[in-house]
């Protein structure tokens, strides 16, 4: 009776683990499946993965080649990257001289994927031998990306238009209430503080767009080293204009940053993110909540502390007027008593 009992339990069991083992099978067949329905889009920079995987949703599937966190003026490619490029079914790349690297990579992956440029329709800003790469920094702009990205899309699968155009819909939508945010959160700084010193010349977009001037420490790429005049230029725009705060950048090294603040005896507003995305689960995680954490510490750091340097002169003034009011007072009784003296001598 044992030996059956033990029998039958041994051939419910290799039963149960032959029908895992179809399931399993059966499973990664539809994830291979499921896998190879995707366009597989590789872009250079973690902001762009964002967007276009904001737009294509789960139709396709987003490699960037740049980590979360890293700089893409500075980055090296990797042996890895090529194989990544020749399997890619999209290239989407922001140019204006960005990328340095990418067209170089492309070529020695031998990849067949075309390659769509994010910026086309982008009135470039000059500002020096190159054009200023940063073009994504205004959520207006933003629209501009998100179009291309679509139109990139449909031209590998056109049955995907209708989707993709509708999620393009909702996108915009999104872009534009963050536009008139920025618009309403900027408004509020003074306008003698709307200055913006940063690391490098990321924001001239956002600058140009929400009415700030720009002071950045270095070029529009930060390969180079700052100059000792960038930086006298700085601390007397500092004086002069009495600038609350200055910013430093979370791809790069804030350094000489932090030592001008200290010198200067001023905050640091906060770390900005400009050619990368904070982690996943940041505010900073997604491409709209880059700009919009950007807004919320440029305003929180130039309208708070402006406000706090306005009490502290009108405490300051007050201050002076009762030590003045004080000495009038000292004055008038000695040169009362003075005169008493007199009178009874």
């Amino acid at each position: 009776m044992v030996y059956f009992k033990n029998k039958m339990m041994s051939i419910i069991s290799r039963f149960h683990f032959t029908k895992f083992f179809i399931f399993l099978f059966i499973l990664l067949v539809n994830m291979k499946l499921n896998a190879q329905d995707k366009i597989f889009v590789v872009t250079t920079t973690s902001i762009f993965k964002d967007m276009i995987e904001q737009l294509g949703k789960n139709h396709v599937l987003v490699h960037s080649i740049v980590p979360t966190g890293s700089d893409p003026h500075l980055y090296e490619a990797k042996p890895d990257d090529v194989q990544i490029c020749k399997n890619a079914d999209l290239i989407m790349i922001n140019g204006l001289h960005l990328e340095v690297w990418i067209e170089k990579l492309i070529k020695n992956s031998a990849a067949k994927a075309p390659v769509f440029l994010l910026t086309n329709h982008i009135k470039p800003v000059k500002t020096g031998k190159y054009p200023d790469p940063h073009a994504w920094m205004s959520a207006s702009n933003g629209i501009i990306y998100a179009k291309n990205i679509a139109k990139a899309i449909i031209t590998i699968n056109p049955d995907l238009k209708q989707v993709i155009h509708s999620n393009l819909e909702k996108y915009i939508d999104s872009l534009q209430k963050l536009n008139t945010y920025i618009e309403t959160e900027i408004q509020k700084i003074p306008e003698s503080q709307k200055i913006l010193i940063t690391n490098h010349d990321a924001f001239r977009y956002y600058g140009q767009c929400y009415n700030l001037k720009l002071i950045p420490l270095m070029g529009v790429s930060t390969e180079g080293e700052p100059r000792t005049s960038d930086i006298i230029k700085i601390i007397e725009v500092i004086r002069q204009n009495r600038v609350p705060a200055i910013f430093v950048e979370t791809s790069i090294n804030p350094q000489q940053m932090t030592q001008i603040a200290a010198d200067m005896h001023i905050s640091i507003g906060g770390s900005l993110f400009s050619d990368s995305l904070g982690e996943s689960n940041s505010s900073a995680g997604t491409y709209l909540g880059m700009l919009k954490t950007n807004t919320d510490m440029i305003v929180r750091a130039l309208y708070v502390n402006t406000s706090n340097q306005n009490t502290k002169v009108k405490i300051q003034a007050f201050n002076e007027i009762i030590f003045i009011s004080l000495f009038l007072i000292f004055l008038l009784i000695t040169t009362w008593v003075f005169t008493i003296k007199l009178v009874n001598k």
